[in-house]
């Protein structure tokens, strides 16, 4: 059984550039990574019900560890470790096993589930080829049976 908390850093953009700029060879990230990164990375959400692992985590700013006042430090240790006991005291209980028969019934309706994207998925070229089919036959009308028949074998093709 294992319990999960998340400290997450919130630093701003400037500062990480600013610090990775004195980093030097492979130590050093570039700035368009940088950038991205920050764009993806989701402070957590304990509020979510499937998000257990972040249900316990603290945001700090590394700002908090440059001022003069260790009494604000203090502060931010103290709940470090207020969520590290939560989480450790809140341990994430095992899944159940699951009997042969449900795993059967959840592949099925994975089977499902992919046979209808695809078909979704197949049903959006097939439409997009039929508007180039009808490019083709406003351009050069000889070609148009052609590009159709081309249509029809992709369409095929994709279906097997």
């Amino acid at each position: 059984i294992i319990g999960f908390s998340v400290l997450y850093i919130s630093a701003p953009i400037q500062l990480c550039i600013m610090r990775n700029s004195s980093r030097s060879g492979k130590e050093r990230v570039p700035t368009e990574v940088i950038n991205r990164m920050a764009t993806r990375i989701e402070p957590p959400d304990g509020s979510k019900p499937r998000n257990f692992f972040e249900k316990f985590n603290i945001t700090i700013n590394p700002y908090h560890f440059k001022c003069d006042s260790c009494d604000k430090q203090s502060k931010v240790v103290g709940k470090i470790q207020t969520i590290l006991e939560q989480a450790i005291n809140s341990p994430v209980p095992p899944k159940e096993e699951l009997t042969p028969q449900q795993v059967a019934e959840m592949e099925k309706e994975k089977d499902l589930l992919r046979e209808e994207t695809l078909m979704c998925r197949l049903h959006q070229i097939d439409l997009l080829l039929r508007k180039l089919v009808g490019a083709v036959g406003r351009v050069d009308k000889k070609n148009c049976k052609k590009a159709n028949d081309a249509r029809k074998r992709i369409v095929k093709q994709m279906k097997q």
